[in-house]
């Protein structure tokens, strides 16, 4: 499967969509307004986390990459690992986050999750602490759990038919 982009307003359409073209191992929609990266409504479905977060931050677009980045011992928080995500978007600046700060450092969470200190396995790494954290962000990551190989949407659904008929 592929990555797939779409505008989804009710729980009809979301079953429509998860009949026609699922099942998904990840599906991504923001859950604050106004939405940072994505439309109104947008949700992204990927097989693979990395592209989620790739597709939501125009990753490859704009050249964005983990690089090293050393500073002097002392000179930043004990918590920020010396990497640093190039072509940091802007919009990301103000948020507070448990994998990367306002500059753009990944924290040291990122490299607890990284296989070796090799920049695409830091890469890796941030991919997978955002699969905990994104909801620190406004988004809400729907992904495999209670058994489940794909994304467990259950449970989200059941809130979102609440919702519906309040």
């Amino acid at each position: 499967m592929t990555i797939k982009k779409e505008i989804i307003q009710t729980v009809a359409e979301f079953k429509k969509f998860w009949e026609n073209y699922g099942p998904y191992k990840f599906a991504l929609t923001s859950n604050k307004f106004p939405e940072e990266f994505l439309e109104d409504e947008q949700w992204i479905f990927a097989n693979e986390s990395s592209d989620i977060f790739k597709t939501l931050f125009d990753w490859d677009k704009n050249k964005m990459k983990i690089v090293k980045s050393p500073f002097k011992k002392g000179a930043y928080p004990e918590n920020i690992a010396p990497y640093k995500i190039a072509n940091f978007p802007d919009e990301l600046i103000d948020y507070n986050c448990s994998s990367f700060n306002y500059n753009g450092y990944v924290t040291k969470n990122v490299l607890e999750k990284s296989k070796s200190d090799d920049p695409k396995d830091v890469e890796e790494g941030l991919f997978k602490e955002l699969e905990e954290t994104i909801s620190d962000l406004g988004y809400d990551l729907l992904k495999p759990s209670h058994g489940s190989k794909d994304a467990y949407v259950q449970e989200f659904i059941k809130e979102w038919l609440e919702d519906e008929e309040a």
